[in-house]
Order: C-alpha cells, then sequence, then structure tokens
C-alpha cells in the first residue's frame, strides 16, 4: 500500500523513480511513520530549495532524510501523544470539581480515578461541615462513623450541586398526612429503657419463592398470556361466586330473556382506547364461553370499572347482542394474616421508615435528600428504613445523556455501602425494594434484585423483589415500586361509585382483585411478564399495611383492615417530597390488636 501511494505520488509530480529509490522511501515512511503524499511534498520542497529540482537517487534521498527527516518521528510522536492526552475524558468528583483526573494506563488506582481524600485539618473539617450528619448532636454524630458521600464519578462538575430549591424549601419535617395518634417516634431518649428487636422475613407470594435475577423471562408466547387471563378468569370467578353466594356462571353469550350471572373480564373494544359507557366488553374463560367477548351494558350507579378487572355480573342478554347487567360484583378480598404482631411490652412498638425514589432532583445528581433522610434516621434510630427504589433512575435525564463516569453498577454498589456505613452503629435495618427503573436492574415487571447484588453480605441490608410481601415481627407488609395508582386512574372508567374519594378507590381495585397490578393491557411504560405476574405480583393475603407509592397526592387509608400509605416521592421534580413514618403498637393483653387502634402513620415533608 505504501509502495504504491509513493508512486503514485511521484507520479503526480512527473517523476520516474527506480525500484531502489522505491524501496528506499518505502523504508523511511514506514520507520519515520509519514504519510506518502506528506513525504513526496517535502522532497519535493527539499529538491527545489537544495538540488534545483533533480530527480531522487540513492545519494539525495539520504542527504533529504538527515536534514529533513532527523526529528520527524520525535515531533510526530509528541504531537500524537498531545492530541490523544487533550482528547482523554476529565473525571470530575464532588470533593474537588475543579481538579481533572485522567486516566492514562490501567494501573491507575480506582480510588485515584474516583475519589480524594482531604489532606490537613482545614480540608477535613470542610469535609465535616458538609457532612449530612452536621446538623446532628454529637452523641447522634458519633453513631454515623465517616460521612456519607453519595456522588458518582463524572463527565461534568454541574451535576453534583445541590438544587438551590431543595435547600431554600421551608416546609422540612411539616406533616402532611396522618393516621392514628398525633404523636409518634417519640425519640431514642424516651425509650431508652426498651430493647427493641426487629426480624425481617420474605413472605413467598401464593406459596411460591421469590423471584430471583436468575429467573428466565422474554420465554413468554401469546398463547402463554391467553393462558395466565383465562386462569385468572377461572380463579378469580370461582371466588366471586362463592364469596356473594351467586349461582354457577352461564355463557353470557347466549341470548337469554331470565337473568343469570356470569363471569368475565372487563376489556376495552380497542386496544389504544379508553373505558366508557359504550366502549366496555365482558370477556369470559374459555370453559363457559370458549373466551368469547360481548358488550356489556353496566348499571347506572355504584360502578367502577378498569380493564383487566375480573367480575360477576347479573343480567340478561335478549338480543344476542349485548349483556345487560343489573348488578355487578367486584370484591373478592382476601381475610387479613391469622397471626398477630409479635409485639409486647418487652420488645416495644415497632418503627419504621418508608421512602420511595427517585431520590435526586431532575437537574442533579446529589443524593442530599437522602442524605437528610439518613441523617434523620441514626438521629430517630426506627427498626426499619425501606428504601423504594428507584435509586439510580434510569430515566434521569443526566444518565440517558451520559453523564456517569462510571458503570451503574459500581456506583449502585458505592450507593449501598454509602446508606450503610452511617447506620452501622445503630440498630436500624434497611430493606431497599427493587425497580423495573432501577438503571441495574432488568426493565421486567415484576423485578427481582438486581443482578449486582446477587450474593452480596450485607449484615443490615434486605434486597427484595417487587412487588413483596414481607414479615416484619409478624406486621405483614406489602409493597411495589410501580406507581400503580396512577396506571389505574387513567384507565378506571367510574358511574356514580358507592366509594367517592377516588384515592381510597384506586388503592382499594389492588385489594378487592388480590393483586399488586390488576390492570391488564398494563400501562405501555411497564413491561410486564404474565407468567412472573401469575406467581409472584399477587396477594398471598390482605397485609396489615400496604405501601404504594404514587406521583398522586399523599394520603394514609384504612381499606378492609388494610392501612395504605402514599409516603410520594423522597424528590419531585427540583423540589424535596416526602416520606413516610410508621408505628406499630405491641400487643396488649387487655385490647384487641387491629390496625385501627394500633397503628399510626405519619407523612413528613423531607
Amino acid at each position: 500500500m505504501v509502495r504504491e501511494a509513493l508512486q503514485q505520488e511521484f507520479e503526480a509530480f512527473g517523476i520516474t523513480v527506480s525500484d531502489e529509490v522505491l524501496d528506499k522511501c518505502v523504508t523511511i515512511c514506514m520507520c519515520s511513520n509519514i504519510p506518502a503524499e506528506e513525504f513526496v511534498e517535502t522532497w519535493m520542497a527539499y529538491s527545489l530549495s537544495n538540488l534545483n529540482g533533480a530527480d531522487p537517487t540513492i545519494e539525495y534521498i539520504n542527504q533529504f532524510e538527515r536534514k529533513e527527516l532527523k526529528g520527524y518521528t520525535s515531533q510526530n510522536q509528541t504531537k500524537k501523544s498531545s492530541s490523544k492526552t487533550a482528547t482523554t475524558p476529565i473525571i470530575y468528583n464532588k470533593s474537588e470539581a475543579n481538579v481533572s483526573s485522567r486516566v492514562e494506563s490501567n494501573s491507575d488506582s480506582v480510588l485515584d480515578v474516583y475519589a480524594t481524600t482531604p489532606k490537613g485539618k482545614t480540608a477535613q473539617k470542610r469535609l465535616a461541615d458538609t457532612s449530612p450528619i452536621g446538623h446532628l448532636d454529637k452523641k447522634n454524630a458519633s453513631h454515623c462513623g465517616s460521612p456519607s458521600i453519595y456522588t458518582p464519578a463524572s463527565f461534568t462538575p454541574d451535576i453534583f450541586s445541590p438544587n438551590s430549591n431543595y435547600s431554600k424549601r421551608t416546609n422540612s419535617g411539616q406533616i402532611v398526612a396522618s393516621f392514628g395518634a398525633k404523636e409518634i417516634f417519640l425519640g431514642k431518649s424516651q425509650v431508652s429503657n426498651v430493647v427493641a428487636k426487629s426480624s425481617v422475613s420474605i413472605v413467598p407470594h401464593g406459596g411460591a419463592a421469590q423471584i430471583s435475577a436468575k429467573t428466565l423471562f422474554m420465554y413468554e408466547t401469546l398463547v402463554d398470556k391467553a393462558a395466565v387471563l383465562d386462569s385468572t378468569v377461572s380463579y378469580l370467578g370461582e371466588l366471586l361466586l362463592k364469596k356473594h353466594g351467586l349461582p354457577p356462571a352461564g355463557n353470557h353469550c347466549k341470548g337469554s330473556q331470565t337473568e343469570i350471572t356470569a363471569v368475565g373480564r372487563i376489556v376495552c373494544d380497542t386496544s389504544d382506547g379508553k373505558l366508557n359507557a359504550a366502549s366496555i366488553l365482558l370477556e369470559g374463560d374459555e370453559a363457559t364461553c370458549t373466551g368469547r367477548s360481548i358488550p356489556l351494558k353496566l348499571p347506572e350507579s355504584g360502578v367502577a370499572v378498569f380493564p383487566g378487572q375480573v367480575v360477576a355480573v347479573q343480567g340478561s342478554n335478549p338480543s344476542r347482542n349485548q349483556f345487560i347487567a343489573s348488578k355487578l360484583y367486584t370484591d373478592v378480598t382476601l381475610p387479613l394474616p391469622e397471626t398477630k404482631p409479635r409485639l409486647d411490652s418487652n420488645t416495644g412498638s415497632l418503627s419504621i421508615f418508608v421512602s420511595a425514589g427517585p431520590y435526586t432532583q431532575s437537574d442533579t445528581l446529589s443524593y442530599k435528600p437522602l442524605e437528610d433522610l439518613i441523617a434523620l434516621t441514626v438521629q430517630q434510630e426506627p427498626d426499619i428504613l425501606i428504601l423504594i427504589g428507584p435509586l439510580l433512575d434510569a430515566n434521569h435525564p443526566l444518565l440517558l445523556n451520559g453523564s456517569l463516569a462510571e458503570t451503574f453498577e459500581d456506583f449502585y454498589m458505592k450507593l449501598i455501602d454509602s446508606i450503610v456505613q452511617p447506620l452501622e452503629k445503630v440498630k436500624t435495618q434497611v430493606i431497599i425494594v427493587a425497580s423495573y427503573r432501577e438503571a441495574t436492574s432488568p426493565c421486567r415487571y415484576p423485578t427481582p434484585p438486581p443482578f449486582c447484588t446477587t450474593g452480596l453480605k450485607r449484615s443490615k441490608v434486605t434486597f427484595i423483589a417487587d412487588p413483596s410481601t414481607v414479615d416484619i415481627s409478624g406486621v405483614v407488609l406489602g409493597v411495589t415500586s410501580v406507581d400503580v395508582l396512577m396506571h389505574l386512574g387513567r384507565e378506571e372508567f367510574a358511574v356514580a361509585p358507592s366509594m367517592s374519594d377516588r384515592l381510597s378507590r384506586l388503592a382499594s381495585h389492588l385489594i378487592q382483585q388480590q393483586s399488586y397490578y390488576p390492570l391488564m393491557p398494563p400501562n405501555i411504560e411497564l413491561p410486564v411478564d404474565m407468567e412472573c405476574w401469575e406467581l409472584y405480583a399477587q396477594l398471598p393475603v390482605t397485609p396489615h399495611i400496604m405501601i404504594l407509592p404514587s406521583d398522586l397526592r399523599y394520603f394514609v387509608k384504612n381499606l378492609s383492615g388494610c392501612v395504605v400509605i402514599n409516603p410520594e416521592r423522597l424528590s419531585k421534580g427540583m423540589v424535596g417530597g416526602s416520606f413516610a413514618k410508621i408505628e406499630v403498637k405491641p400487643v396488649d393483653n387487655n385490647m384487641i390488636w387491629s390496625t385501627s387502634t394500633h397503628v399510626n402513620v405519619q407523612v413528613v415533608k423531607i
């Protein structure tokens, strides 16, 4: 290639060179790493200036090499080295946002690339002053050990800066919703005589094990999906008939002048449409009507339906074109757990903090809201801290534009360690709930804990799937990270519903349908694996407490003995959000334990 290029360049100037001279030129170009075009142009300039335009010979080429190309190799290497250094990305970190760290070899220390250690008393004092525990008293601060650093390595130093709107908030600590007693969490000093112990155990969904990162997905076929939906209709339909004392279900697609009972699933007549009075269909199961559907005319009042809801209806089909319902049944609520909380005067009350991601503002990767929550946890020492994902939101604008200078898994693991470190000397146990929006998790629902946490040993951390039902000292708590309330709210069709409170009604759909996500088809942004949904997204019992984080307004409701809590998000857009405090009182021999009398909840602004 070099030989032909040199020959073409010389011929362009009308020069014919011998093979011996051409071989010499090829050797020089390859040894000095000179392009053929540049070599010939340099030779022509030398020849015209020093040799009166003479043709190249071995002697002239040797002179040309000694005089003109002597320093070419070193200069060329220096130029390339400078160019390479100039284009090497600069990695910033929070402690030295104005100092660049260049990654020049594989032997560089990871700590040298991602972080720096402050030296000297002044630097250490400055770091201590910016610690999230700086406002705590010395007794509490001693429990924290080293300060937490929720900061990734980045290509842009600006992403570390906390949002000014968050720092200027004036409602920190404000109680915006409550249930039960007005004052909870009396503080460590007032309960120091009580040795509080908490244990966390995972309750299998419907007898199945918790979904793991090794569970296969994306292997289902349309036949598999149809089978799951059909079995759901059959199962819940039988429970509806039994609970409400209804006769066996008939074929609602056949003409009938007399009233019959039918069981089916609410569907919309178009795949991308919304439910209204004219678009509702009732789809039966395979055994009763071979899975066929027919338009359904609902009663004139007391109706609240959504796609995927399994219902039992009483009515007739005189025209064979529409089933006219006179009464609609949707409630197949499971009983509360038979066991009572394992709390008494020796253990004291069970205290829980609950927060939901995202944990950063939308314009920064500063984890200041999470730092403040950890600081408050150190100060008040609840038994359990539940962090609902995403911790590292895959939809964050700064992740989408590639500002992060390390892998998601590396940063996620450092974030976990930063959460655990301040809590090492306090009693608080941490539960981290997976999320399909977690950058380190597969984008599917149900969602297993991130694969990078498989086999991870952290004495204070329990990773659980989304959704999950956990047993905390006998208190059964259900949780999901998906905004199912928002999804249901967009699809629900209600006509003079019996439950006028919309938020309570949306939450009750989950309890009445025995599912953490009863909406089918699911919201377009949620990738549901139907076979896993059937195994892992169903309620084994009606839990004592259910956590349903949502972008809808925060609330605390008691529905069928289940305390449903929407703590909202710890961070909302450019401002701070809220979290929930839960207190479960111990069993009193003189009083029957119930959620209405023994559970206190507060939703508090961060």
